[in-house]
């Protein structure tokens, strides 16, 4: 499970809600490598990335 959470400014400007949980079937080290992805490519839009192995907070 990869959990983005958004300010409610940029939830309402990417039209997601404020938590987002995707389930993705994929081994956790890929899964890691797709978070970190998520974070760069949303730079400041998303502050909390909860994965099985870590939490980030922008």
């Amino acid at each position: 499970m990869l959990s983005l959470e958004f300010s409610p400014r940029a939830a309402a400007a990417l039209g997601f809600a404020t938590v987002l949980r995707l389930r993705l079937d994929l081994p956790d080290e890929v899964l890691t490598q797709v978070g970190d992805a998520l974070v760069e490519i949303m730079q400041n839009a998303c502050f909390v990335l909860d994965i099985p192995q870590r939490h980030l907070s922008a």
